[in-house]
């Protein structure tokens, strides 16, 4: 559930929602919104956003529920988290300075994630076999011992 002074509902900026609209209508493996403001997130992270005041002024529209509670069990509504807050558990191992407010923080992450995704994907027309093996390329600079 959410934190008592962190959201219990998360939005999209306008480019943000319309980006996820062309991705779904072109890219074959993402099904549903939710999915891919998932995917912002941890993309975001492992690219190393950082959270700007310039994002914060950014107009979101909400979009998702972080946690549906027992009054919105029979609402078809799209739930980000699970109730165990596997999400926000993901932010604040990566970004323990959004520990407080990690749902907040995962609005601009997404945005910038999504923005990623959306460059690769759809503009630059990589498939998504191609966009992993990118990502989960090591640099240089890892040490890549197991």
């Amino acid at each position: 559930m959410a934190d008592n002074d962190d959201l219990a509902q998360v939005g999209l900026s306008e480019t943000a929602n319309e980006q996820i609209t062309d991705i779904l209508d072109k890219v074959p493996y993402f099904r549903e919104e939710a999915d891919l403001y998932r995917w912002g997130v941890a993309i975001a992270l492992a690219r190393g956003v950082t959270v700007t005041d310039a994002m914060k002024r950014q107009r979101l529209v909400n979009k998702f529920r972080v946690v549906a509670g027992p009054e919105l069990e029979t609402e078809n509504i799209a739930r980000l988290d699970t109730a165990e807050g596997t999400l926000a558990k993901m932010i604040r191992c990566h970004r323990p300075e959004y520990g407080a407010d990690p749902y907040r923080q995962s609005q601009y992450l997404a945005i910038a994630g999504i923005s990623f995704l959306h460059k690769q994907l759809v503009t630059n027309e990589l498939n998504l076999e191609q966009f992993l093996d990118d990502m989960l390329a090591p640099s240089d600079s890892e040490d890549c011992a197991v």
